[in-house]
């Protein structure tokens, strides 16, 4: 029998044993939920990773016309790349590339590994390098980008992205540009992008 002074058990317990316990349980599934959260948040993460790719890619397949261009002619010399056609859209979609990368949408890693072959083609037009040069202001983005990925890529130790527009045709034989990836650098506007190092 229970007397006046005595606090009634609950399931055979203490109350302060037993809201121990409930606390215990409470936080538990409080952990499970976080972790559940957190589970989905890389879950969003890897699909907007693959939204954007798939996107980029969306956005490329707009200029097959300056792809095929650029693919069979990236190593002529500069004055026999004179009837290349209008590639600054094309230019733009690497722009927007480097948009996706700054904002962290996107890892050095995927924009190197889906991006790099095709960027690299591109910074090898004669073209590609007096806009970049002459019209620096309005090109800070892939200059980043081009500038940021080269970097990476040596720091790896992969094929550099910037490489010399001088043939030979085949990429893995291209000899770095250090003079071109040095005039790209004096032209970056940090007021307008910052480059990152590696």
């Amino acid at each position: 029998m229970q007397t006046e002074d005595e606090t009634p058990k609950v399931f055979g317990v203490e109350p302060d044993v037993f809201s121990a316990y409930v606390g215990l349980i409470a936080a538990f599934l409080a952990l499970l939920g976080i972790g559940g959260v957190l589970r989905q948040l890389r879950q969003a993460d890897r699909t907007a990773l693959f939204s954007v790719v798939l996107q980029i890619d969306a956005l490329l397949a707009g200029h097959t016309e300056q792809r095929r261009w650029i693919n069979a002619n990236h190593g002529l010399s500069p004055e026999d790349q004179a009837d290349a056609p209008d590639i600054v859209p094309y230019m733009a979609i690497f722009e927007r590339l480097s948009a996706a990368l700054a904002s962290g949408l996107v890892s050095r890693d995927w924009v190197y590994r889906f991006y790099s072959s095709r960027l690299r083609r591109l910074l090898r037009m004669a073209h590609v390098r007096k806009l970049l040069v002459n019209q620096a202001h309005g090109w800070q983005y892939l200059i980043r980008l081009a500038v940021e990925l080269d970097a990476w890529a040596k720091y790896n130790e992969l094929r550099p992205v910037i490489v010399t527009h001088a043939p030979p045709r085949n990429e893995g034989d291209a000899e770095p540009d250090t003079a071109f990836l040095a005039v790209l650098r004096s032209k970056v506007d940090t007021r307008q992008v910052e480059v990152r190092d590696v």
